[in-house]
């Protein structure tokens, strides 16, 4: 409510001036190497097509995994295993918190993303679930990696994850989770292969 005089310098003052969408813009501006506008779309396209496709394949295991896991029913597992599941839950919490410079001490962690024990215990349960279901399928199914399958899919890792080579990935993530996370790939795809999925086609809102 108080009245307040106060003075500003302008220091700069920028018009915004868009260049005409041509052949040479592309080829001068894009840093993928386009020569022109048609091959600029034509990847652009493609990269959306890409995208579309892996979401859609994303989107369909978890819908067969989560169907299977609402379906299934868990008798027993070792506390030590659910102990596990919950410490590593809650670590990538405190790894979050860490990032941002924050206190990493449970209370303060859990306030700051809105948690409650309850709900970290759920997390911790859903995830110990989706580990013994994917495993109670790979043992029914008889699936398993192999040494050939494991060194090809550290490989393909070290190529998507960024790493230098091998060793640098391994000492991150360690080969019992590497070769968990490749079990875990090939019973999802054993699942899309032998699911029956009716495929609808998507609709697009530019709104």
């Amino acid at each position: 409510g108080q009245t307040v005089d106060y003075h500003v310098d302008v220091e700069i003052i920028c018009e915004e001036v868009l260049p005409e969408y041509t052949d040479s813009f592309v080829k001068d501006t894009m840093e993928e190497g386009y020569n022109s506008k048609a091959e600029f779309e034509a990847g652009i396209k493609e990269s959306l097509e890409e995208d579309a496709a892996y979401q859609s394949q994303t989107e369909l295991e978890s819908a067969l995994i989560d169907e299977i896991i609402g379906n299934s029913n868990v008798h027993d597992y070792p506390d030590e295993l659910y102990d596990s599941f919950y410490e590593s839950t809650f670590a990538n919490y405190q790894s979050f918190a860490e990032a941002f410079g924050q206190s990493t001490e449970k209370e303060d962690v859990l306030e700051m993303f809105g948690l409650t024990e309850e709900a970290l215990k759920e997390e911790a349960t859903d995830s110990l679930y989706y580990y013994l279901v994917i495993n109670a399928i790979a043992e029914n199914e008889k699936i398993t990696v192999s040494d050939s399958e494991y060194e090809e899919g550290v490989n393909d890792l070290v190529s998507s994850e960024g790493y230098e080579d091998a060793d640098s990935l391994i000492a991150d993530y360690g080969e019992e989770s590497i070769r968990e996370y490749l079990l875990e790939v090939k019973v999802l795809n054993f699942l899309v292969e032998n699911a029956n999925i009716t495929e609808q086609a998507a609709e697009y809102s530019a709104a």
